[in-house]
């Protein structure tokens, strides 16, 4: 029978046993030989960790001591974090994910029986792999175990959010037995800054901080706006064999911004000011609108922002609406875009100018005739869509014949005027741009005629303009050589053109002047 010992005694080797007979004459008896070795009561496990990138195959060795004296092996068995092995090789990990391992049939030698467990390295298998021996009678062997890992490169964030003036930071961390012979990183359309590989405290983590910025031209165009999609790119290279391991993910560009530099505004009316920019529908969105050279808020009283929904090609506008314009809104603007909290985007710049147009005075007429009433935009938008010119004191409006809109300018000729038509009037003008302004207010008198004057003997009537007023007169001046006037306080009569009405009737004549011949 074998004799073992669980560490050298110096008394490995062959043994046999001598016995004598102890009558006289007695022969000396030999048993049979016997093999006593020095077996460690351990159980060998290898390796101790274990690395590999994700598809690669991985085998951990387990030596257990067999042929003891005192005790024999009855099974080996294996667990992962705990958690048994089948004997089919099915295992599961702390999280109850399951795992596929392999059992190779055992090798046998004089002193141990070599346990070999092969498996594909993934996500979900890491761990502890423990190797398990049961002997009878129970011994308490030391049991080393094997921990499972994988090499690869895990990001603090899945996608990023870039601006046309901003990048963004990714955060990649090697998790390998060994630092990154090299490191390479990429996006499209982009640019990047590396802080280079640091290495952790527990030497197995290895960060690399790359922050990506967008190439991408500026857009010029309304249409050509919408979020664009980026992919960026880490690369890593490890050991002497340069194995290789990648992460992608996803970049987005956004607020990209079209804002019309300048809008023309009406005095006394709303307006309203639009800026489109891009966005995510994920990403949460605030619009502050600033004015002025210092670029402050806008005040909260008379103004009222508006922020759309983000349509199919992620475009957002955001709008301001001044209740009713004043002088004091003719400045500049912008619009400041704040992303997820802390991204910060800065429209374009957009001035007001209010539209100013001039309505020419209007010359008194005489009823039955006909006036003309024009206007001039001084400053404003290039066309003009539509013009109305309306009688306030009626409320009647009248359309201008676009045949009458030229350029900046706009002219209306009435029908025959009557009393009726005297009064204030103005232009109403709407520009393609759907603004509409109206122009000051003109009056229009309507003058009255008096009767015709039948002119006395001898005479001819003259019409003559009242200086500084809308009155006129009428006065006599004889028609006949040597005929001279025969009333001088009845010359001259005046017409009251408000009310039609001379303030006289009576004209004197011309006559001839007889001298008597005299008595001498």
């Amino acid at each position: 029978k074998a004799v073992v010992s669980t560490q050298s005694t110096g008394n490995e080797g062959r043994w046999r046993c001598l016995f004598t007979k102890s009558a006289v004459g007695g022969s000396d008896l030999k048993s049979n030989e016997v093999d006593v070795a020095a077996v460690p009561l351990l159980i060998s496990q290898t390796p101790i960790n274990v690395w590999g990138l994700t598809g690669s195959t991985s085998k951990v060795t387990c030596s257990v001591p067999i042929n003891l004296s005192f005790s024999h092996m009855v099974s080996v068995s294996w667990t992962l974090d705990k958690n048994k092995i089948s004997n089919l090789g099915t295992g599961f990990n702390r999280l109850n994910q399951v795992i596929q391992f392999t059992h190779s049939p055992p090798v046998n030698t004089t002193s141990s029986s070599i346990h070999v467990i092969s498996f594909l390295h993934s996500e979900e298998a890491v761990g502890t792999l423990q190797c398990h021996v049961v002997y009878k009678p129970e011994i308490e062997l030391e049991v080393q175990s094997t921990e499972i890992n994988l090499i690869k490169i895990s990001r603090n964030v899945d996608s990023i959010y870039l601006t046309p003036t901003t990048g963004a930071a990714v955060t990649f961390t090697t998790r390998a037995p060994f630092k990154p012979e090299l490191t390479t990183s990429s996006i499209n359309n982009g640019h990047l800054v590396s802080s280079g590989v640091v290495s952790e405290q527990d030497g197995f983590h290895y960060t690399e901080i790359i922050t990506f910025f967008s190439s991408i031209p500026a857009v010029t165009r309304r249409e050509d706006l919408q979020t664009k999609e980026l992919q960026y790119f880490y690369h890593v290279s490890l050991g002497s064999n340069l194995q290789s391991v990648q992460t992608t993910g996803k970049a987005f560009l956004i607020g990209e911004t079209i804002t019309p530099s300048m809008m023309w505004i009406a005095l006394g009316t709303p307006s309203k000011l639009t800026t489109h920019f891009t966005s995510k529908r994920s990403l949460s969105k605030k619009v502050v609108w600033k004015r002025g050279n210092a670029f402050e808020d806008v005040p909260s009283r008379g103004f009222t922002s508006i922020l759309s929904g983000i349509d199919e090609r992620g475009v957002v506008a955001a709008s301001l609406v001044i209740d009713k314009t004043k002088s004091a809104d003719e400045t500049v603007y912008r619009a400041v875009i704040t992303f997820g909290g802390s991204t910060k985007v800065i429209s374009q710049n957009i001035t007001l100018r209010r539209v100013t147009a001039r309505m020419n005075p209007v010359n008194p007429v005489f009823e039955r005739d006909t006036a003309t009433f024009s206007a001039t935009i001084l400053q404003g938008p290039d066309q003009i869509s539509s013009t109305i010119i309306r009688h306030l004191e009626s409320g009647r409006e009248y359309p201008v014949s676009p045949d009458n809109i030229r350029g900046n300018h706009v002219t209306f000729t009435t029908g025959i005027l009557y009393s009726s038509h005297q009064g204030s009037y103005k232009f109403r003008i709407k520009f393609s741009t759907a603004l509409e302004i109206e122009t000051e207010e003109k009056t229009l008198l309507v003058k009255r005629k008096c009767s015709p004057l039948i002119a006395p003997p001898n005479t001819e009537l003259v019409q003559e303009q009242v200086q500084g007023s809308l009155d006129y007169k009428i006065s006599v001046k004889c028609s006949v050589p040597n005929y001279v006037i025969m009333f001088d306080d009845q010359t001259t009569v005046l017409c009251d053109t408000s009310t039609g009405r001379y303030n006289a009737t009576t004209l004197t004549p011309c006559a001839r002047i007889y001298i008597p011949p005299s008595d001498n």
